[in-house]
């Protein structure tokens, strides 16, 4: 979005599209907030990439290690060997234990699908503003890009709180 793009929001300057009204404010104001919106999933989604990543490696480092030092036979650092091992493998186990509770793959997942929708949202917004014009767009239309727009925050939430909900009774 550019400056002269969001002045047109607040109504300060005219666009590109000629006088602002009604259905150009709209636009503008969609335009950016999918914008914002695959700006703050895709950093989320990034984000628990790499908690997922983490998690998984450390977990499975934790058990290679602790296999290795169980099998190894030094003289006088076998007692040593097995509690360092007992020790991660009670990690092991933690980690395995806490993982599926905050879920950072599924979330993942769920935000590169959201991100997903917002890329075409925005395709598609755009495709119609250039094809016939921000004053032709009907407001009927806008109104579905808007609904797209609240559908995928909802599905996005409603699938975090069913989470939520499902790890609630699994304990």
């Amino acid at each position: 979005m550019t400056e002269e793009q969001s002045k047109n929001i607040e109504g300060h300057a005219p666009s590109k599209y000629g006088e602002n009204n009604s259905t150009e404010k709209q636009v503008l104001w969609l335009q950016q907030r999918i914008a914002h919106c695959i700006e703050y999933v895709g950093t989320h989604r990034i984000r628990n990439q790499r908690k997922a990543t983490l998690v998984k490696l450390t977990t499975i480092l934790f058990s290679a290690i602790a296999t290795i030092l169980l099998g190894l036979r030094i003289a006088g650092l076998e007692v040593v060997f097995k509690d360092i091992a007992f020790v991660l493998t009670a990690l092991t186990a933690t980690l395995s234990a806490i993982e599926p509770y905050f879920n950072y793959r599924g979330l993942w997942v769920e935000h590169e699908r959201a991100k997903y929708r917002f890329h075409r949202l925005q395709d598609q917004l755009n495709f119609e503003v250039e094809a016939q014009g921000v004053n032709e767009i009907s407001n009927e239309r806008m109104k579905w890009f808007n609904s797209e727009y609240q559908e995928i925050w909802t599905e996005l939430s409603e699938t975090r709180l069913q989470q939520r909900v499902n790890d609630q009774y699994k304990v």
